[in-house]
């Protein structure tokens, strides 16, 4: 999947927060996001206003959907209440 679902976009960017990345705005509607503690291949991500990613964050959103098959419905509602 190159793209996030509009209706998971809120979820992914919290779990991006609480696993440590920073985000910033782009003037072309990219959101960059960094984490100098991760791994080499993973540590800036960038994801556009339509929701498609690069290849870097393609492979942050496949551990996000993982921790949400290992976890369940509880993994979305917990990073839910962070917001709250």
């Amino acid at each position: 999947m190159k793209t996030i679902p509009k209706n998971l976009q809120d979820a992914f960017f919290i779990f991006l927060s609480v696993i440590g990345y920073q985000a910033k705005m782009n003037s072309d509607n990219s959101m960059v996001c960094i984490n100098p503690r991760a791994p080499k291949e993973r540590r800036q991500i960038v994801i556009w206003r339509d929701g498609k990613m690069n290849k870097a964050c393609q492979l942050v959103w496949t551990d996000f959907l993982n921790h949400w098959l290992l976890i369940g419905r509880e993994f979305i509602e917990a990073l839910k209440e962070k917001v709250a």
